[in-house]
């Protein structure tokens, strides 16, 4: 009886210690860069990382053949002190739609190891609301910005299926007059400026706190706990199967 008891103990401590360490070390080392650096990539000529290049190399055709063209490819770092991203990012000059194209990595020991890659719509409307579509399996774990109508399909590899899908949300949804898209010049700007929404949200709802001395955002308790718990075992399992379930009820009611 005691050797059960023991390995119960231990069984619960091993469960409970993500949700106990994890905010204290999110609490302790994570910040937000308030003011990220983007860089003007030439993907033709610059190398990337296999999967950066795999992807643009791969998915610019499918989504030049939907009436897409390319308006800047992007390299981002600085958000946070490992985080790395390569974007590509096209526009639709009949529909106002644009894509993402994005490879994510992380940076450990000066090295970057690859986290994944995914397509996004996302089509602006006037009152700074946004209809966004992508093919993510990874999980959001910031608080939901109002005014975005975000949807996730990771089980969706095919560009021009989750295009059309895209589109059929927008025409749900339609909160408004389609804003323009962006020029080559003004791509790190509306970047820029989407990501410091996102981080007077996360100030609003108590998740973030922008600390002067670090020119960053670090996470406050409330914020340290609700990010890390989303990434612990079983919730993100659960999360994730949430989605799913939300996905496809969606795509049965859109028939795309």
């Amino acid at each position: 009886m005691t050797g059960i008891i023991f390995l119960l103990v231990l069984l619960a401590a091993m469960v409970l210690a993500p949700y106990i360490l994890g905010p204290i070390l999110i609490k302790s080392n994570h910040t937000q860069a308030a003011e990220p650096h983007f860089r003007e990539i030439d993907a033709q000529t610059e190398e990337l990382p296999v999967e950066a290049q795999n992807l643009f190399e791969t998915r610019i055709p499918e989504l030049t053949q939907l009436g897409f063209t390319p308006l800047a490819c992007m390299e981002m770092s600085g958000y946070t002190s490992k985080a790395m991203a390569y974007f590509t990012l096209l526009g639709h000059p009949e529909n106002r739609d644009m894509a993402m194209l994005t490879a994510f990595y992380v940076k450990l020991n000066e090295q970057l190891r690859f986290r994944t890659t995914y397509v996004e719509f996302v089509t602006r409307f006037a009152g700074d609301h946004a209809v966004t579509t992508n093919n993510t399996g990874e999980i959001s774990v910031t608080p939901k910005t109002p005014g975005r109508i975000k949807n996730a399909f990771p089980m969706i590899p095919d560009t021009e299926r989750l295009y059309r899908i895209h589109q059929a949300v927008v025409k749900r949804e339609a909160p408004g007059d389609r804003k323009e898209l962006p020029s080559r010049d003004g791509v790190g700007r509306m970047l820029t400026e989407g990501i410091a929404k996102e981080h007077a949200h996360g100030v609003a709802v108590g998740y973030l706190f922008f600390d002067p001395a670090a020119n960053a955002f670090r996470p406050t308790w409330k914020g340290a706990c609700l990010m890390t718990w989303k990434l612990c075992w079983p919730v993100k399992k659960w999360i994730k199967a949430a989605r799913v379930r939300k996905a496809e009820a969606l795509l049965r009611e859109l028939s795309v």
